[in-house]
């Protein structure tokens, strides 16, 4: 079936002159002059009418007017709507495949990590300055599905927004490896806890003095994980809005 969409196309655009524009231009002006015809011609076509049955024109141009007019917008109408629609339904079966590749992709991004899961992380790491090994390598897993060449979004909105949340996610996970410490020590789980500057944190590992220190390393924790969380809903929406899920 694409086929004859492609050989209706190189019909339309061979038949279909580069000036077409000044061409419809110049059929609805010249209609438009027939339908209005000027005072001088009025008068002179009731005195020639009057005094000698005579007149300058037939009483037809309005009518030859308003044919010109409508021929000249119905070629205008086949030029550029009847080329819109071919290209339209020739991109189709294209668009559906694209879509179809987002929605397969999208998919199983979203069984790794869905909005609820972010939701509940993010405000257990903010809450309790900590987190589980098996969230840590949630979050690396989708990083690296998503960066896969056979998993990258044909839509442009998608691809921009997922490079934005795999750029945020990263952010995370290299603060988590530069300032996190397993904490209680010597845990002996695979899914060990894993807490922010335990040796900081006077309530774990460290000194009432230490204090500044770790606020200092709270304020930077809670501006990345709010900007994750942001990220993250922004990636949603965007699925949401191209893939309608």
């Amino acid at each position: 079936m694409n086929i004859w969409w492609d050989r209706l196309l190189q019909l339309i655009e061979l038949l279909k002159p580069k000036f077409y524009n000044k061409l419809t231009w110049l059929i609805v002006v010249s209609g438009l002059g027939l339908m209005s015809k000027p005072l001088w011609l009025t008068i002179i076509n009731i005195i020639l009418s009057s005094s000698f049955e005579l007149s300058i024109t037939d009483g037809q141009d309005s009518a030859w007017g308003f044919t010109l007019v409508f021929m000249g917008l119905l070629y205008h109408l086949i030029n550029t709507g009847l080329h819109e629609f071919v290209i339209s339904e020739r991109q189709l079966p294209l668009s559906k495949k694209q879509e179809k590749h987002d929605l397969k992709i999208s998919h199983m991004l979203i069984s790794i990590v869905n909005e609820s899961y972010i939701d509940k992380l993010i405000a257990h790491i903010q809450t309790d300055d900590s987190i589980r090994w098996n969230d840590l390598e949630k979050l690396t897993k989708f990083v690296i599905n998503s960066s896969e060449s056979g998993n990258q979004f044909l839509c442009s909105e998608l691809k921009k927004a997922t490079a934005k949340l795999v750029n945020d996610i990263n952010q995370l996970l290299s603060f988590i490896n530069e300032k996190f410490d397993e904490y209680p020590y010597g845990q002996g789980i695979t899914n060990f806890r894993m807490c922010l500057a335990p040796e900081l944190n006077c309530d774990r590992a460290g000194q009432w003095e230490d204090r500044q220190k770790y606020d200092i390393l709270v304020d930077e924790m809670m501006l990345i994980t709010e900007t994750l969380n942001a990220s993250y809903k922004n990636w949603r929406s965007a699925v949401k809005v191209n893939l309608y899920i």
